[in-house]
């Protein structure tokens, strides 16, 4: 073999070896790509005395993003359909909790939030005398006059302690719907009790009371 045949199998010989390499690297780097995938977990269940308690900070959802080997995501991700907080043993306080799910050893995760921080407060009862009972949707030309009661009521309202203590009359709606009843005589209606609180529930929530319907002179 003379020198110049040597030089190219060498140059045949090196470019055999780095395509060989770069073969190898690729399928490497392919064999090392990740599945991903990002699931949203919207059912949040959280364990507590509803009878004592409630529970406020919950989040609305929490996200979930999973990574390995697809057969290995897909089964974590079948293993996950909500998300439990256990506050059964806590009193009222301020509690931050890792979010826990059960996880594939295989598989990575990134989790947002990781943490949560919910709130336990305890329910009362507050007792609200001489709340003005409003008639509302009476027909033009009618009077409307309560028999029973004497147009106030007392409620009681029930809440978290924070809720209650800064609720006032004020936040408290009882009223009697007349829509279309121009019927003169008495009439047994309810009075429905609101609140613009969603944290708080009034009792009785409705009553059945009288109501005088006349034509205005």
């Amino acid at each position: 073999m003379n020198k110049k045949s040597g030089m190219i199998l060498g140059i045949i010989i090196s470019v055999l070896l780095t395509v060989a390499f770069v073969t190898i690297v690729a399928l490497k780097m392919n064999n090392d790509k990740k599945y991903e995938e990002t699931i949203i977990v919207d059912k949040i269940n959280v364990i507590y005395n509803e009878e004592l308690y409630v529970v406020k900070g919950i989040p609305n959802e929490i996200k979930i993003t999973m990574s390995g080997k697809e057969e290995d995501v897909l089964k974590a991700k079948k293993q996950i359909k909500e998300i439990t907080f256990d506050l059964s043993n806590k009193e009222s306080g301020k509690y931050t909790l890792d979010v826990e799910i059960d996880k594939v050893s295989s598989v990575d995760y990134e989790i947002s939030p990781k943490k949560v921080e919910l709130t336990i407060e305890a329910i009362i009862s507050r007792v609200f005398d001489n709340i003005r009972i409003e008639a509302i949707n009476l027909a033009e030309g009618y009077n409307a006059s309560l028999v029973i009661p004497n147009g106030v009521l007392s409620v009681l309202v029930r809440g978290p302690s924070d809720d209650i203590n800064n609720l006032t009359s004020s936040d408290i709606r009882v009223y009697v719907d007349l829509k279309d009843i121009t019927t003169i005589g008495n009439h047994a209606l309810e009075i429905k009790c609101e609140c613009n609180n969603k944290n708080i529930t009034i009792h009785p929530s409705f009553i059945e009371i009288l109501v005088n319907i006349s034509k205005k002179n």
